[in-house]
């Protein structure tokens, strides 16, 4: 594994990444726009987030980061992050936060919603290999 020095910084954690992330989608509008047009979505939202929270736990599970935008119809499109930085994938994650916005959009909490995965190469390929 090759080391990088960037500006004197030799270790991320995970909970450096959600709070520069969460920070980013409230205050940078242009940011929060690259990443919802990863969805197709950003044509009807307002951006930055009207809304963050970091650390979100409901139901057991975890939200590293929740970002609420406004849309141009003045409803509510939640983007959950799960940032997996220095950790493996776990069983239904993924199904777990598809549930979850699920029921968010069931009790009219949002109109939609967008899930984002953050995982280095390294871990996808260590995580496919093992299984």
């Amino acid at each position: 594994m090759e080391y990088y020095d960037v500006c004197g910084i030799n270790k991320f954690v995970e909970r450096d990444v959600d709070m520069l992330l969460a920070e980013e989608l409230r205050v940078n509008a242009a940011f929060g726009k690259w990443v919802m047009d990863k969805f197709g979505v950003s044509a009807d939202l307002i951006f930055p987030a009207a809304h963050i929270n970091v650390s979100v736990v409901e139901d057991g599970s975890e939200a590293d980061v929740v970002a609420t935008f406004r849309t141009t119809s003045n409803l509510n499109h939640r983007l959950f992050v799960e940032n997996k930085i220095d950790a493996l994938l776990m069983p239904e994650q993924l199904e777990r936060y598809v549930r979850r916005a699920e029921g968010e959009k069931r009790g009219q909490l949002v109109s939609g919603f967008s899930i984002l995965f953050l995982r280095p190469r390294c871990i996808w390929r260590r995580s496919f290999r093992t299984a």
